[in-house]
């Protein structure tokens, strides 16, 4: 019998998923809150790196592009907080290193930081040209 043979796409959503829940796992975070944190922390993002410009910010927040690539820069994210967790062996039932881990993955996605490092691309930006031409 053939098995379908994946695309880039699905193996980096099937990727991006089980991150999610490792996030979930080490954080002890229900999948709303992690949902939350992500969307909310988009939002903040916006603000920042476009200086309170309501008009953009608004044009941004309503782009499913924008949404795609805030999620996979949030994966790529996870990604290392997962791998540095792991490597540092804080992943454990205690408080304590729920505590730590949740400091780190806060200061791993923090809005204020993010609007200085992640840049949105070119691609973005021609979808909200596009997108106000409509």
């Amino acid at each position: 019998m053939h098995t379908p043979t994946l695309t880039i796409v699905e193996k980096n959503r099937i990727k991006a998923s089980t991150l999610e829940q490792r996030v979930c796992e080490i954080l002890q975070w229900t999948d709303e809150q992690y949902a939350e944190f992500m969307f909310i922390n988009g939002l903040k993002y916006l603000k920042r790196y476009f200086q309170n410009n309501t008009e953009l910010i608004d044009e941004f927040k309503l782009n499913k592009l924008f949404w795609s690539w805030w999620k996979n820069s949030w994966a790529i994210r996870n990604e290392v907080f997962v791998s540095d967790v792991e490597r540092m062996n804080i992943v454990n039932g205690f408080e304590t290193a729920r505590r730590v881990n949740e400091a780190i993955y806060l200061g791993l996605n923090c809005p204020k930081e993010l609007s200085k490092e992640l840049k949105p691309d070119v691609v973005l930006y021609n979808s909200i040209k596009e997108s106000k031409q409509l």
